[in-house]
């Protein structure tokens, strides 16, 4: 997980969640959101042990911050709250991905009646 001292950072989505295509370099992914100082990444794939699923692409010269997995464990075993504060934060997004995801689940009927988290 990584902390911005400074420095300006864009993120970028795959769009095309539902039927993928391969992608080359010159066909990146509009940005869905800018990172500044004071921001975080790389989150989603600490708290879940998953791949990542955005891109950052720094704009202008940063100095970033390192979490490890290791130190993150730490933190949250001396700070219970911690993981659930970062967990929390993750359901504000609002990229194209967690729109569909959010949309295509509110038509199926068992879904309709949880939480935002617990989807």
């Amino acid at each position: 997980m990584y902390f911005i001292k400074k420095g300006k950072f864009s993120v970028h989505v795959k769009e095309d969640w539902v039927s993928p295509k391969i992608m080359d370099d010159t066909d990146k992914p509009a940005p869905v959101a800018v990172l500044i100082d004071g921001d975080h990444f790389g989150e989603i794939g600490m708290l879940f042990d998953c791949k990542r699923t955005t891109s950052i692409i720094s704009e202008n010269y940063g100095n970033l911050a390192l979490l490890k997995k290791s130190s993150f464990l730490e933190l949250s075993k001396a700070f219970e709250m911690f993981p659930s504060l970062l967990r929390k934060q993750t359901f504000k997004y609002d990229d194209h991905l967690t729109f569909w995801l959010n949309f295509e689940m509110s038509k199926i009927s068992y879904f309709n009646n949880l939480s935002l988290q617990t989807k």
